[in-house]
């Protein structure tokens, strides 16, 4: 009896570690995925950020292509 109490003592240690083990897995594969998270996350806002920079740009130079067109009008009238 004695015996199987140590026996099932130390088949629950190593379910414990086991457990732990896995548990630590888990937690580094979560971590992971957060981490590649954020960084989708900062990937999207720089590019967004690009995307409204493009679209100043080009309001921009649309209007200066507004302007030469007036100018080259108004000299050719």
């Amino acid at each position: 009896m004695l015996y199987q109490t140590v026996d099932n003592r130390n088949t629950l240690a190593q379910k414990n570690a086991e457990i732990a083990k896995r548990l630590d897995e888990a937690l580094t594969a979560r971590n992971k995925f957060y981490e590649a998270n954020r960084e989708h996350t900062r990937e999207l806002y720089k590019m967004k950020q690009q995307i409204k920079s493009l679209e100043e740009e080009k309001t921009k130079l649309q209007e200066q292509l507004q302007t030469a067109q007036d100018c080259k009008y108004l000299n050719s009238t």
